[in-house]
């Protein structure tokens, strides 16, 4: 165990005293020449121990600094991975809000005759890739890139009449950053970094927001198809401006997320409490590890500064670096469902209700439409109260048994948890009883049970 100061220095003062009694009892004289030069040296293991007891610190600062440091690093990590998931909720948000919107206009506004339907049509696809313009929009605002002259987004916003339009294109610089800089970005220094925002600064003209200004472009198109009658469901259109007014509230949160990081005072304090833990502990576990408190502390300093590198790096979510939000990957999710929607003209029930692949009640039986529109409705609901009573673990059997073979017995498991071995000649209810009657026998010879006993 390691001695405390004050035992450190008594030791020496006792050795000290040692040696001046015996030189006294000796009776050895000390020279005026030599006197100065015998007494000026100590023993060297109590010069050993003197410098020890200076340099090493009590190992109770370790507790208590690091129980600080701990509390200051947890606030740290919370915080920021708090605004990291939000933002995630935000931009999963932002993909349901753009398929509702997309399939509610596309679905609900009608298209006229003649060249008016074509103009129409044009319309609402111009409105949708509005729709996909906004999040791409989004992506660029939050990392400050506020023009509109970039790959993937100028062919979607160019035909808009924007600010950022207006204020010209992005200043391209070639600037040779020094060594010292490059070395501070690599070790995520914050004072290395370059300001992100100094796109904004240089712009000698207003910038507007592209993402709001898509969004009033997209109430216009609301307004234009309610007043020429090609909108007109009531439902539809609130259903509509409840979704624009959400892509509005998105836009806020995002913004409010980018702008308000932790206080600054946190920052300093948080920063300045973890360094003087990292520095103070070889000192302090010196006398107690000895030459393993090397690699002890660089293993601890490497944990502690990690965590505190992860929290600064993800409290901006929105920014290019392999932590960051994946928001390229999320605009380009949104571009393919809304081009999904698009593909096709609006279904038309009848095209597919009567179709011949149709099955109505699978997986009882495989008949199609045709079938059981020529039978009774008190046939059709008892066939739906028998398949209800199929369990789960049968069905998932049953819809198995297509893949593995083409014929044989089949098992269905019903409510009673009793097991009919369905046969060529009739079949059981789930009670055991016997039934006859009509059996329904699809494109595939599949019957169908009722587990009343009924025949269906």
């Amino acid at each position: 165990m390691a001695s405390s100061p004050s035992h450190t220095w008594k030791c020496y003062s006792q050795t000290r005293r040692s040696h001046d009694m015996h030189d006294d009892m000796g009776g050895r004289h000390y020279s005026n020449l030599g006197e100065d030069s015998q007494k000026s040296s100590p023993h060297p293991f109590a010069r050993c121990t003197l410098i020890k007891a200076v340099l090493v610190i009590n190992p109770i600062v370790l507790t208590v600094l690091g129980l600080v440091v701990a509390l200051a690093l947890n606030l740290r990590s919370s915080t920021a991975y708090e605004r990291y998931m939000e933002g995630r909720r935000l931009w999963s948000f932002l993909g349901a809000i753009s398929q509702n919107l997309a399939r509610v206009v596309w679905t609900q506004a009608t298209e006229r005759e003649g060249d008016l339907g074509k103009q129409d049509l044009l319309a609402k696809v111009t409105f949708l890739n509005m729709i996909i313009a906004f999040p791409v929009s989004l992506k660029h605002k939050l990392r400050f890139e506020p023009y509109i002259q970039y790959d993937d987004l100028f062919d979607l916003v160019g035909h808009l009449n924007t600010f950022a339009k207006a204020a010209g294109e992005p200043t391209v610089r070639k600037k040779k950053v020094r060594k010292c800089k490059a070395l501070g970005e690599l070790l995520r220094i914050p004072m290395a970094r370059s300001n992100p925002r100094k796109e904004i600064k240089r712009a000698k003209r207003p910038l507007g927001n592209i993402p709001l200004e898509i969004l009033s472009y997209m109430s216009a198109y609301i307004k234009h198809i309610m007043d020429n009658g090609t909108f007109q469901t009531g439902i539809a259109q609130t259903h509509a401006f409840n979704n624009m007014q959400s892509l509005n509230e998105i836009l806020a949160h995002t913004d409010r997320i980018l702008n308000t990081p932790l206080p600054l005072a946190y920052i300093i304090a948080i920063s300045q409490v973890t360094w003087i833990y990292v520095l103070s502990l070889p000192f302090q576990l010196a006398g107690i590890l000895g030459w393993s408190a090397i690699p002890v502390c660089g293993f601890s300093a490497y944990i502690i500064l990690g965590i505190a590198a992860i929290g600064n790096e993800i409290e901006n979510p929105f920014g290019s670096e392999v932590n960051d939000l994946p928001m390229e990957l999320f605009c380009a999710e949104i571009a393919s469902d809304i081009t999904i929607i698009a593909s096709r003209p609006t279904a038309k029930p009848r095209d597919y209700f009567k179709h011949p692949d149709n099955k109505p009640l699978y997986p009882i039986s495989s008949a199609d439409f045709e079938f059981w529109a020529s039978k009774d409705v008190a046939e059709i609901r008892d066939g739906l109260s028998m398949r209800a009573c199929i369990s789960k673990g049968a069905m998932w059997q049953r819809q198995a048994s297509y893949a593995e073979t083409s014929g044989g017995s089949e098992v269905i498991e019903c409510e009673a948890n009793e097991v009919v071995d369905e046969g060529k000649n009739g079949g059981d209810d789930c009670n055991g009883t016997r039934f006859g009657g009509a059996r329904h026998h699809g494109h595939d010879g599949h019957t169908g049970h009722h587990c009343e006993g009924d025949g269906v």
